[in-house]
């Protein structure tokens, strides 16, 4: 009896080496827009796995609703191994806040894999602007109600959220203007 049980240990371990990981090419779904920075860690880290195991990686970007969509389209995706998201923590922290529904578990859909970037705020403006310091930019503000535009990507992210906090804190009047991607608020910006 046990011969016949490590005989059938060693054809199952057999069997799943057999079986390498990857055998067909897997895909990564980016919540933005090509371009931007996740687009581009998820091609370069694409590009780097494809060579590492001779499988494609198949990188999809699937923007729109704060990450949702992309979301969604994984979690209805076969929990195999060959499908991805690279995404922000919104997608599992913020949006089930700001939606009362959601197509997909934050908790139940998904399985954290590996935190891949650490990213800060930042508050940029052009080197015309006349301020250059968080002090005179709400002088500045102040002074110009309705006047000062702000972008971020889309509207209810992590960055619109911060902006709108910052006005309220205070008492500002600039304006949210929701871009579909980074790369087309920089562009934006430096026109």
């Amino acid at each position: 009896m046990k011969i016949t049980i490590a005989v059938l240990l060693f054809l199952v371990a057999a069997a799943g080496q057999a079986q390498t990981y990857p055998s067909r090419p897997i895909r990564v779904v980016v919540p933005y827009t090509p371009g931007g920075p996740a687009d581009l860690l998820a091609r370069g880290m694409g590009q780097k796995l494809t060579e590492t195991w001779g499988r494609q990686i198949i990188v999809e970007n699937k923007p729109g609703a704060n990450e949702i969509i992309a979301a969604q389209d994984i979690a209805k995706s076969p929990a195999d191994g060959y499908h991805y998201l690279l995404a922000s923590d919104a997608v599992f922290s913020l949006n089930q806040y700001l939606y009362s529904r959601l197509p997909y578990d934050p908790a139940g859909d998904f399985t954290p894999v590996s935190r891949l970037v650490t990213a800060n705020l930042m508050l940029v403006a052009r080197t015309d602007f006349p301020a250059s310091s968080v002090r005179a930019l709400v002088d500045y503000a102040r002074k110009n109600p309705g006047k000062i535009n702000y972008g971020s990507v889309g509207a209810g992210g992590v960055n619109h959220l911060a902006m709108a906090w910052f006005n309220t804190l205070n008492g500002l009047d600039m304006q949210h203007v929701a871009y579909k991607g980074l790369v087309q608020g920089l562009q934006d910006i430096m026109t």
